[in-house]
């Protein structure tokens, strides 16, 4: 028989550290538990306090190295302060902006995708199966749309007419979106914005080579299997140099070479392939469970999440070349 200890014999029990005691009837088994549960939970609070006060300690000291490392590492200074002007200039506010200025052109986009389909559905009925395996989407959103797609050949022109008109408007307001991120960013006056035509049809061509890029990784992803991941790395490149592109031609100060833009440049180029990562193991799925439970409402709020990621990179790169291009000048 095991022997009792001399606190149990006398009815009490240490509570812990601040010699709390907690009176127990020993013959009592529901006292004894509620002052072993009171003990137990007091023991847990203090622990979560103490792990606590150590996660902020380490990180005050993961701090203070930072800023010890900040003169010496450029780059790190460079992103450090980028993110703190994007901070203070609402970069957040701004990409969800973004994010809805390019949801309004997919809405147009998508009607001309209906009508498109409705031509290859009735010449192959397994084709936007095909499509959907090299653009990375479901076959059920693809489904709904080829179930949308079966027009009339009169409904089906004036669902093109409409949708392309539609379109220039839409993009027309997105590149409004990218020149005022671009002017903030850089501290330049937001001039007038005579042409509209040609903007919009720019947007349009960034666009088709920006999804033209993405569905070519999705193609080699899923049809050459592990020797097609080469070539989705390779995107990079394609992503590099679209951006470079795009960026030379939004608001900017005058004067800059290329290489002004090669940092946000990369940062969009390695987003890019992140965001690609997250759409094949995450948001095509999410995109697939929503639509079997809220239908076309579910799609377009994934959809939104995934252009809000792509906006706030965008935003992202265009402070990172900013503060960037300060620091050299300032060394100057």
């Amino acid at each position: 028989m095991a022997a009792i200890s001399p606190l149990h014999a006398a009815g009490t029990l240490d509570a812990g550290p601040k010699s709390e005691r907690c009176l127990l009837d020993t013959r009592s088994k529901r006292g004894s538990f509620s002052c072993v549960a009171s003990v137990s939970a007091s023991n847990l609070i203090g622990r979560g306090q103490a792990l606590a006060a150590q996660a902020r300690a380490r990180g005050e000291a993961a701090a203070r190295r930072v800023e010890e490392l900040r003169p010496r590492i450029p780059a790190l200074d460079a992103a450090l302060t980028a993110g703190q002007r994007d901070r203070r200039r609402g970069g957040s506010v701004l990409a969800g902006a973004l994010a809805f200025r390019l949801f309004v052109p997919l809405l147009p986009f998508a009607l001309l995708v209906v009508a498109i389909l409705g031509y290859a559905t009735s010449e192959d009925a397994g084709a936007p199966t095909s499509i959907a395996h090299s653009l990375d989407m479901r076959d059920a959103t693809l489904t709904t749309i080829a179930d949308s797609a079966r027009l009339s050949g009169g409904d089906r022109l004036g669902v093109i007419a409409f949708g392309v008109v539609a379109l220039l408007i839409a993009s027309v307001s997105a590149v409004r979106a990218l020149r005022a991120i671009h002017a903030l960013a850089w501290g330049l006056p937001l001039g007038r914005f005579p042409r509209t035509l040609g903007a919009a049809l720019a947007f349009i061509g960034w666009a088709a080579v920006f999804f033209g890029l993405w569905a070519f990784g999705g193609w080699a992803r899923t049809t050459l299997g592990p020797a097609g991941i080469p070539l989705t790395v390779a995107l990079l490149g394609g992503f590099f140099a679209l951006w470079i592109a795009v960026s030379m031609m939004l608001p900017h100060p005058p004067g800059l070479s290329w290489r002004a833009f090669v940092p946000g440049a990369v940062l969009v180029a390695l987003g890019m392939e992140g965001i690609h990562l997250a759409t094949v193991l995450y948001i095509s799925h999410k995109a697939e469970q929503v639509s079997a439970s809220y239908g076309a409402l579910g799609i377009a709020l994934v959809l939104l999440l995934w252009l809000y990621l792509l906006g706030r990179l965008i935003v992202a790169s265009v402070f990172l070349n900013a503060t960037v291009w300060e620091s050299h000048r300032a060394r100057e």
